[in-house]
Formats: structure tokens, sequence, C-alpha cells
């Protein structure tokens, strides 16, 4: 017992040893950067990076956060060190508009900070009890239930465990919250907060999908992607009929990157009355590469929304075989013109000779000018001999772009 102590003290010395390095090494490499910015010789490159130093001590703030959340005193050293390089900063090179644009990012930073000290850290190797938020169908925080947060190599005794605090909403609300600022920095260490969390997180992610805000409601999404939660599939499912295609899309990735978990909930999606859902099914089921899904999507191709109907066409081209070209030419007749433009895209990367024959009836036929130019790079795409002959109808095309695209691909790629 004494000897895993040690090794314990040891372990977590040594853990110390690297984080202080890494902040020292931090410092130093901005501070040699403020000052090659502050310098005569900064030139357009000092003033570029005398604006963008500020926010680079935004990092630390971050960091001894999450690493020294009780340590005042290394809290008062950094805000101490930044304040001097800030004024520093100032005197040199003289108070300016972005000094107040400097203040009003710190007072975001300072405001994600305090929230971040807010929350109890996680530990690897540690158990917390779960709990979650009012509203979201489920029950409220517990000390009854007490599902552990899985870290392999790890084990903590049970009076620890009963001795950790539950992490109430008034102190993880906050960081969901940050999502609406819209900021890169923030959001990316939102997220690491939250991912660092774990499992008593999620809760409050899923409530996030309801919050009125939209990037709120994005970034809980794809967080649940990330977390591979497979318990929110059928939220996230819903949550593709959100009005804004931000949102559409994160759920969407969110679920194809769950993956094979998700896949029955998507096949049921694929009925569903709302065609954001069925069209986002298509898009998961696609990227997962679910070729099981194939006669469903085929079924589809008459669906009553072309968003849908563009979607599996996409679908047919790269997941489908030799039927496929059929199916595709059937599209090609569609009255909505984002249908026969995935149509005719979907025969170009087919690379099979049977479809040079419809690309060059589209040539002749088809009456918007889009499509046609569409037809002429799959007819490159498919680059045959036979290919680049059928190329040749569009040089006398009534449309001057279309006569161009298809004169310029034969001139680098085959003599006209």
């Amino acid at each position: 017992m004494k000897i895993a102590e040690r090794t314990g003290a040891i372990t977590s010395n040594h853990s110390d040893y690297v984080r202080l390095i890494v902040i020292v090494v931090y410092f130093l490499v901005v501070g040699i950067l403020a000052a090659y910015a502050f310098s005569p010789i900064g030139g357009e490159m000092g003033y570029i990076l005398a604006r963008l130093i500020p926010h680079l001590f935004y990092i630390p703030l971050v960091l001894t956060a999450l690493w020294y959340p009780k340590k005042k005193l290394a809290h008062i050293t950094i805000f101490s060190i930044i304040f001097l390089m800030l004024i520093s900063g100032f005197l040199l090179k003289g108070w300016s508009l972005d000094a107040i644009f400097t203040v009003f990012t710190s007072f975001i930073y300072l405001w994600v900070f305090i929230a971040i000290l807010a929350i109890p850290q996680v530990q690897i190797g540690t158990k917390m009890r779960e709990g979650t938020v009012e509203g979201v169908g489920a029950e409220l925080i517990s000390p009854e239930v007490t599902p552990a947060v899985k870290f392999p190599d790890a084990e903590v005794p049970d009076d620890v465990i009963s001795r950790m605090p539950v992490i109430p909403p008034t102190q993880i609300t906050p960081l969901i919250e940050s999502f609406r600022l819209g900021e890169e920095l923030v959001t990316r260490n939102t997220s690491a907060a939250l991912k660092a969390i774990g499992r008593p997180s999620i809760p409050y992610i899923i409530a996030g999908l309801k919050s009125d805000s939209i990037p709120v409601r994005e970034n809980c999404a794809r967080l649940l992607g990330e977390m591979d939660n497979t318990e929110s599939v059928d939220l996230l499912v819903e949550t593709m009929a959100d009005p804004s295609r931000r949102v559409h899309n994160s759920a969407t990735q969110a679920l194809a990157r769950i993956g094979e978990p998700a896949v029955p909930s998507l096949l049921s999606a694929l009925k569903n009355e709302k065609w954001k859902i069925r069209a986002g099914a298509v898009v998961a089921l696609r990227i997962i590469g679910l070729h099981e899904s194939m006669p469903m999507l085929i079924e589809m191709r008459t669906d009553k929304s072309h968003y849908v109907r563009k979607e599996v066409a996409k679908s047919l081209s790269r997941m489908g075989k030799d039927e496929v070209i059929g199916l595709l030419v059937d599209m090609l007749d569609d009255e909505s013109r984002g249908v026969r433009l995935a149509a005719v895209g979907g025969l170009g990367r087919s690379g099979r000779q049977e479809a040079i024959e419809p690309l060059k009836k589209i040539l002749n036929e088809e009456e918007d000018a889009e499509v046609r130019i569409r037809a002429v790079y799959s007819l490159e795409l498919i680059g045959t001999a036979t290919a680049y002959e059928a190329m040749k109808e569009a040089l006398d095309d009534t449309d001057p772009e279309v006569s161009a695209s298809a004169e310029d691909i034969l001139r680098r790629n085959y003599k006209v």
C-alpha cells in the first residue's frame, strides 16, 4: 500500500513538473513573439503578431484553470504575468482602440475561465455520480444514481467516490452557454472541458439541443457524436429537422460518427414524415457506407421532396454497383435541377462506358446550362476517347460557358 502511495506521489509530482514546463515554455515563446512584434524589425508581420498576442494568453488561462483549480497562487501568478506583458506592450506600442477590443475579449475569456474553475475537476481514473437537467425528461440529480465514467487501468475506492460532489446545472450550464459566443477558441476549449468531464456532462449537452441559440444546438449535436453517445441517437434524429442548416448538418454528421449503433434509427428515419430527417438519414447512411440500405434508397428515388431525391442520387452513385447506371439515367428526367445535377455527377463518378451515351444526350437535350456543364465535367471524369468524342457535342453549345469548358478540357486532354 505504501509503495503504491509513493508511486502515485512520484507520478503526480512528475505530472506537475511537466505542466509547469509547458506553461513556462509557452510564456517564453509568446514573449519572444511579443518582443519581435514590438521591435523595429517586426514590420507588417510584427503588426499582425501584435494583434494576435493578446488572444494567445487565453490558452494559459484555461490550462491553469484545468490543471490547478484550487491553487490561487498559480492563478494570481499567471494573471500578473499576463497583465504585465499586456501593459508593457501598450507602453511600448502606444494606446489605441485595440485596447478596447482587448479588454472586451478579455472579459469573455475570463468568463469561461471562471466557469471552468467552478466545475469540480474530473481526473482520469475517477468515477462520478451522474445527474440530469430538469426539462429533459429524466430524473433529477440523485446520490443513488452512480454510473461510472469508464477509464481503463484505474480503480478508485468507493469511499473516495462517495465524497465526490455532483456537478449541478448551475456550474456546468455556463460552459454550454459559452457556445453562444461563436468564438473559435472558446468553442474549442469548452468542448475539451466537456469531454474531460465525460459522461456526467451528457444530460446538459442533450438539454442544449433545445436551446434558442443556433451555435449552442450545433455544437451540442456535434459533441454527442464526438463522445459516441449512443443513448442520444433518437434525439439526434429529431434534431435533423432543425430549421437551421448548420444544426441539421451537425446532427447528421454526429449520427454518421456514432455509426453502426445509429443504423436502426436511421433506417426508420428514411420513412419519417419530415423531409429534413429523411434527407439527413440518407446522408448519414451514405457516410457510414451501409450498402444494405440500397433497396430502401432505390425506392426513395420518387420521394416527394427534391432535396431527398438529390441525396438519394448521390448515395446511389457512391454506394451502388453496376445497377446504378440505369437508376441514375432514370433520374435525369427529374423536374428538379438539383436532382439532375446529382444524377449527372454520379454518372461521371461511375467511370463506366455505359454512362457516356446518356451524358451525350444531356448535352443535346438538357435546357439548363449548368446541368450541361456538369455533363462536360462528368465526361472528363470518365476520360476515355469515346467520352472526349461525345464531349465535342458541347463545342457548338448556345451557352458560351458550356462551349468554353468543353474546349478547354479537350485542348488539355484530347485533340479537337
